[in-house]
């Protein structure tokens, strides 16, 4: 899940500075993404959802991002062959 937003076309500063970190400016997964949901095989795009509802209700507790409006999920499945995103805002 990322939180809307855009670096701008030195993203590589963004990362340098911390902006994708918990606290920055444009944090990316907060929660740890599906390897920190242990990656449910067949059903991996359900719990980044479920974050992301969190997320932009302010109720994802200790990996909160402040202001947290917009939601970006991107999920890839099987070989590549199935896609899906997903774009929230409140």
């Amino acid at each position: 899940m990322i939180i809307l937003g855009s670096p701008g076309p030195e993203s590589w500063e963004a990362i340098e500075n911390g902006d994708n970190e918990m606290g920055g400016r444009i944090p990316l997964i907060p929660s740890g993404g599906l390897i920190g949901f242990g990656h449910p095989v067949g059903a991996t795009g359900a719990p980044i959802l479920l974050d992301s509802f969190k997320q932009t209700t302010g109720n994802a507790n200790d990996y909160q991002s402040a202001g947290a409006k917009n939601v970006a999920t991107p999920n890839t499945g099987g070989s590549a062959s199935t896609t899906l995103g997903f774009i929230a805002g409140c």
